[in-house]
Formats: C-alpha cells, sequence, structure tokens
C-alpha cells in the first residue's frame, strides 16, 4: 500500500499484513521524498508502478517499486490531482486537475485529461457495502 503525504513532500509505501485483528499495515518505508511539486493522488499498475498525479509542477510519474521514477508525463496545468486507469483495457490514465490557488488560471486547470499509457492498470475491485 501506498500514501501520498502532500505536506511533508512524501509517498510512503507498506506492507499489508493479516493480523490477529485483520490486515494491518507494517514496515513503512520512504517510495520517493521529493521531486517536482507535491504528491497527490495515485493509481497502481499491473507492474506494480505508482502513478503519482504532482500538485503544482503539471506533471503525472511513474514510480517503480523501487523508488525510481521512470516516467514522467508533461500535462498543460499547473496542479494535477488524481488519476485512474479506465477504458476497455486499462490502459487510459485519467487525470484530473485543479484551478485552486492559482493567481490566473489557465484554459486546461481544472480539466480532465485522457493520457494513453502502455501497461494497464490493475482493476479495481467494486465496493461491496
Amino acid at each position: 500500500m501506498t500514501f501520498a503525504d502532500t505536506t511533508r513532500d512524501v509517498i510512503w509505501a507498506f506492507d499489508v499484513v493479516e493480523g490477529e485483528a485483520g490486515p494491518a499495515l507494517a514496515n513503512r518505508r520512504v517510495l520517493l521524498q521529493g521531486g517536482p511539486g507535491h504528491p497527490d493522488g495515485a493509481a497502481m499498475d499491473e507492474a506494480g508502478g505508482l502513478w503519482n498525479a504532482r500538485w503544482g509542477a503539471g506533471v503525472v510519474l511513474r514510480i517503480t517499486p523501487d523508488g525510481r521514477i521512470d516516467r514522467t508525463i508533461e500535462l498543460p496545468c499547473a496542479q494535477p490531482s488524481c488519476c485512474a486507469f479506465g477504458g476497455p483495457d486499462r490502459r487510459t490514465l485519467y487525470v484530473t486537475s485543479a484551478r485552486q490557488d492559482l493567481d490566473a488560471p489557465g484554459p486546461e486547470d481544472g480539466a480532465l485529461f485522457a493520457v494513453e499509457v502502455d501497461v494497464a492498470g490493475v482493476e479495481t475491485p467494486r465496493f461491496a457495502g
């Protein structure tokens, strides 16, 4: 599991282990600290990569399980906020953006973007309750 701690500018990674009371988090470690902008919403792909929207930098980064940045997608907005996989083969990365905290928002700030990528996103289970 990963957690983007925007205010501390770090993405944490955890192991999910079975505990007496059910699943628990263990082995907290830094997956990525710093970089362009600040970490915000993210989505996982089938190869274990984390696609992370970078608030204030206008990019989405793909971060490998060992913490390396291996892809950067530049967007025509200042504040990408979250991403999710979709499309029939889950190879379309949808990215939301925000107009919040911008003195002079551009025409693409606050837009939704769709980018074709070369790896499929993990299938998201439906909420059962």
